[in-house]
């Protein structure tokens, strides 16, 4: 499920992102070294808890812009 912000925030609405995996959908890397972050919504998931994001996290869109992010 999506609310509108995560839709806003991603570029993707419900019906397009309805059975893809997470990690396309909620697409995040490391600002420099462009690495790919463990992706906090599986961890938060799997261990039922609140996981925080690392610094400098940015997230991919659908369109492929970037945005900074800072959230837990």
């Amino acid at each position: 499920f999506m609310n509108p912000v995560a839709e806003e925030l991603t570029g993707w609405n419900q019906s397009d992102a309805k059975g893809k995996p997470v990690d396309v959908i909620f697409n995040v890397i490391n600002e420099y070294s462009r690495q790919r972050v463990e992706n906090p919504i599986i961890e938060a998931v799997a261990e039922k808890r609140i996981v925080t994001l690392a610094e400098n996290t940015i997230l991919i869109r659908k369109d492929k812009s970037e945005i900074s992010i800072d959230d837990s």
